[in-house]
């Protein structure tokens, strides 16, 4: 593990993996846990918004400026119900 690196790179790994829908040969699968289901929905959310940013308009079905903001704001407001509630 790096110094200031929370969590090493094998358990990086595995933690992308599950988020990106990897992980086939893992034990734990999103159907099993409700919240890690949810998880993984906003993950990909942000997956997408961060792609329209990246790819400046240039992806198949871009969304607009003011979709963009809304979608957002809406999954930032997500993930602070996951640390709230």
């Amino acid at each position: 593990m790096m110094p200031g690196n929370p969590i090493g790179h094998e358990e990086r790994e595995t933690a992308e993996a599950v988020l990106n829908g990897r992980n086939k040969n893992l034990q734990l699968q999103p159907s099993d846990n409700k919240l890690l289901e949810d998880i993984i929905n906003v993950w990909q959310q942000f997956n997408d918004l961060r792609n329209d940013i990246n790819h400046a308009g240039m992806r198949q079905n871009p969304a607009d400026a003011n979709k963009m903001i809304n979608n957002i704001k809406d999954t930032c407001g997500k993930v602070i119900e996951f640390f709230c509630c």
